[in-house]
């Protein structure tokens, strides 16, 4: 993936280990060598895993992508996902430039435009990804960030799309009890705003 664009610092630097700890059947004949598909190996290659979604004609998965993998803007993402034949795709959110969707901007015009692409692709959104620190010790910076999440929450109900994701973060200058009171006073007015639109908050598994 991503890694590759290192070149050959990573091959100069795994070689001698491979050479010194290898079996030598394994050594002779093992080459190692950067992958040719760059950061977009990953999101190929799982979309040859498509093909494992069928058992006696039942799906039973659909797969999909977070949208900040691709180098592209969002429609042709969208042509790409189809095109790979996945089912679904997570847009990733934020107030950058270089989002996928400028929840801070946006406008209702482009959504509609992004509805459409999205039926004629045949391409599901799985959910609005805004991966952010919500419990940040900054307080400016947290309060900014909670109000993205309900942008989030609205620009959501607009496309159509049931789940926004996040992260919850942590604090650092408090104890683990404390972010979990920091927690609630955040999450929960923000469920329930959500809930009031049929969407659902859900957590990205992240340690941060």
């Amino acid at each position: 993936g991503g890694v590759s664009n290192a070149g050959s610092i990573i091959i100069n630097t795994v070689q001698p280990y491979f050479n010194r700890y290898s079996l030598p059947n394994i050594k002779n004949n093992t080459s190692i060598s950067l992958a040719t598909l760059g950061n977009e190996s990953g999101v190929i290659g799982a979309s040859f895993l498509l093909d494992l979604k069928l058992i006696e004609g039942e799906i039973v998965m659909n797969i999909g992508f977070l949208s900040n993998c691709l180098d592209m803007n969002l429609e042709k993402k969208i042509i790409a996902a189809s095109e790979l034949r996945f089912d679904d795709i997570e847009i990733f959110c934020s107030e950058s430039k270089d989002s996928d969707l400028r929840i801070d901007k946006v406008s209702r015009e482009y959504l509609e435009k992004i509805k459409i692409q999205l039926f004629h692709n045949n391409i599901n959104v799985s959910s609005l990804a805004l991966y952010r620190n919500m419990l940040s010790e900054n307080k400016s910076e947290k309060k900014y960030i909670e109000e993205l999440l309900y942008k989030l929450v609205d620009t959501a109900d607009i496309l159509g799309v049931n789940i926004v994701s996040t992260f919850i973060g942590k604090d650092v200058n408090l104890s683990t009890e404390e972010n979990f009171d920091l927690f609630e006073d955040i999450f929960k007015p923000a469920v329930y705003y959500a809930d009031r639109k049929n969407i659902k908050i859900a957590i990205e598994n992240c340690s941060m």
